[in-house]
């Protein structure tokens, strides 16, 4: 497999109602087909947020299969070209708004609103996710 550097721009397609999804890698002026997701079907509504500009890793927040909303985020390691766990969110969101905030020295990205019919609809909750540096895990920091 093609495999591309942790350092080339990658631009996703496809994550919703497919089990993985496209990367494009401007370098070859190609699509790239992705790993499938880890423990699950067709993803509808998740976002996809960069970790870091150096680590090649992107994070997948939320997101519905269809029955029931994702709590599970994934991380995409693009020197490995694999996903493995992330944190889980507090509560399951469909089409959340996530921003990093900071790049270093304790990446953080904030997850805000969404869609959960089961906690009453149109979300307007804030999560904040951390990195105690960049190559290891994610873990929750708070929530307001």
């Amino acid at each position: 497999a093609n495999i591309p550097s942790s350092s080339s721009p990658l631009f996703f397609d496809g994550i919703e109602l497919s089990t993985s999804g496209e990367a494009y890698d401007p370098r070859c002026a190609r699509w790239i087909r992705m790993p499938e997701l880890l423990n699950r079907g067709p993803l509808i509504g998740a976002t996809l947020v960069p970790l870091s500009q150096s680590s090649g890793r992107m994070l997948l927040i939320g997101g519905s299969d269809g029955s029931c909303t994702i709590t599970q985020t994934q991380i995409f390691d693009s020197r490995t070209w694999s996903w493995c766990q992330g944190p889980s969110l507090s509560i399951g969101r469909v089409s959340p708004c996530a921003v990093a905030l900071s790049s270093s020295p304790s990446p953080c990205i904030a997850v805000l609103g969404g869609y959960n019919i089961v906690a009453g609809g149109f979300l307007n909750s804030l999560e904040l996710l951390g990195i105690a540096n960049v190559g290891s895990p994610m873990s929750p920091l708070s929530i307001a």
